[in-house]
């Protein structure tokens, strides 16, 4: 395949038609002679069939009563067919009734048949062909010579080698005419190509007038030339411009540049200055929130100390009830102890000891009630001091809830002053992403600049490699 590739156009023209008219050559000097032969063969075939139907139909009356000399004259008309090699009428025991040159006959099966059968045995096609008359059955042997058939074949062959050979050489030759034709115009088109390749632009162009596929291929080819030389001659100059604006572009980027830097170093120290604040703001909110749990805490102490104190007030209430209780107790005690004294004084010296108990019962019942009204006296003082510490408790807690309300709103301004230090942290980031993505961007754009002047006067050069008339030479 390689090999093939590398084949010139005028041979890649010239194997495809050689081989179609080789192709052409072999079959008709092999398949045309081979069907006349058959068509021959079939025909004499069809000849063998005939002449053995009516040589049977002629010999049947003999092969009836065994008459020899009337099968030979039947068969002698029959042998003067210029191709019957032999022929002979056998009976059903297999006699020879009557034949002619039958010792030219091959050594084949010669006995009794139902049907025709046709065998070729070299040069000679044998028939069999059945013969019956009135229940008296034989056999009709022929052959006929098949050179007549060799001999036409053979000419056949040869006409056809010598229509074959001399349709090869015109077939020859036109392919050469015809490559060597495509070859020569397809070669002025390469060597005009190669002199393109090398840059000369100056190159008269294809001449071919011809409306065919080269020729169209030639018209391209001048008008790619034309196209070529106005392009090459509108990138100079474009190339000439761009040269002088990606200067101008390289000058603003550098100055762009320079202000985007000072603009990222601003914004980078307000940035700073920013998470400063941040930080305060997290430190205020922190004492805040300290704030507010204290002023929390105060507020539910407060309201402990008044429950408790309320109970206390309570309890102290309790306890004046159960002194009065206790003093109405010491009363009816010191009555009963009063009637036992006196109950004793009647008694005389036997209640004597009763009356002792009496007075001891009487000093306890008093003592009791001199205990009783010291602890009324506290218990009012406690009151008192209830009542006050109560009043000042209640003072104290709604202190302790106006400085709790106090310091919640103080903790939501400063929460919300915090997040607003901190969003706008979040936008002096963005910015601050954004001026170094601007400088970045800037900076890129200086060297797609830089870049775009090297290539610029790349281009000239390469331009300048092509040779293109002037204007004024072209006049």
């Amino acid at each position: 395949m390689n090999k093939l590739r590398n084949v010139s156009v005028k041979g890649k023209l010239f194997l495809p038609v050689a081989v179609i008219i080789l192709s052409i050559v072999a079959f008709q000097t092999m398949y045309f002679p081979e069907t006349q032969r058959e068509a021959a063969e079939e025909a004499l075939e069809a000849k063998g069939l005939s002449i053995c139907r009516i040589v049977a139909f002629g010999v049947g009356a003999a092969l009836e009563y065994q008459d020899g000399a009337v099968a030979a004259d039947r068969i002698e008309g029959a042998s003067q067919d210029p191709d019957l090699v032999y022929i002979a009428l056998f009976t059903e025991k297999g006699e020879v009734l009557a034949e002619h040159e039958l010792s030219e006959a091959p050594d084949l099966e010669k006995g009794l048949t139902d049907e025709p059968v046709v065998e070729i045995v070299g040069s000679v096609m044998h028939f069999r062909f059945p013969v019956a008359k009135n229940e008296v059955r034989g056999t009709l042997v022929a052959g006929l010579s098949l050179s007549t058939i060799a001999n036409q074949h053979s000419e056949a062959q040869r006409v056809g080698f010598i229509i074959g050979a001399f349709i090869l050489c015109i077939g020859f030759a036109i392919a050469y005419w015809l490559g060597a034709s495509v070859a020569n115009r397809l070669r002025v088109l390469s060597l005009l190509a190669e002199e393109v390749a090398r840059g000369n632009l100056n190159v008269s162009g294809a001449h071919d007038d011809r409306t065919d596929e080269i020729g169209s291929m030639a018209a391209s080819f001048n008008r790619m030339l034309e196209n070529q030389k106005e392009l090459v001659s509108q990138i100079a100059e474009t190339a000439l411009r761009i040269n002088s604006s990606a200067g101008e572009i390289l000058a603003s980027s550098q100055h762009q540049v320079a202000g985007a830097t000072e603009q990222s170093s601003a914004v980078e120290e307000t940035r700073r200055t920013m998470d400063t604040l941040v930080m305060s703001s997290r430190e205020i909110a922190d004492t805040a929130g300290g704030v507010l749990n204290n002023a929390e805490m105060t507020y539910r102490n407060n309201q402990q100390i008044a429950k408790s104190i309320s109970q206390l007030s309570v309890h102290t209430q309790r306890i004046s009830e159960i002194l009065e209780v206790i003093k109405d107790i010491a009363n009816k005690t010191d009555l009963l102890a009063l009637n036992a004294a006196l109950e004793g004084t009647k008694a005389g010296e036997a209640g004597r000891g009763f009356s002792l108990v009496a007075n001891q019962m009487q000093r306890l019942a008093d003592t009791v009630m001199r205990s009783a009204v010291d602890i009324k006296n506290l218990t009012s003082d406690i009151r008192t001091s209830t009542s006050a510490s109560v009043l000042a408790t209640e003072e104290a807690t709604k202190l302790a809830s106006d400085t709790t309300q106090s310091a919640r709103r103080i903790n939501l301004i400063v929460q919300q002053q915090q997040s607003g230090t901190e969003q706008v942290s979040t936008a002096l980031d963005d910015i601050h992403t954004v001026a170094q993505q601007t400088v970045a961007g800037s900076q890129q754009t200086v060297d797609a600049t830089r870049e775009m002047v090297t290539l610029s006067e790349n281009l000239k050069a390469l331009v300048g490699r092509f040779q293109v008339r002037s204007s004024s030479q072209n006049g």
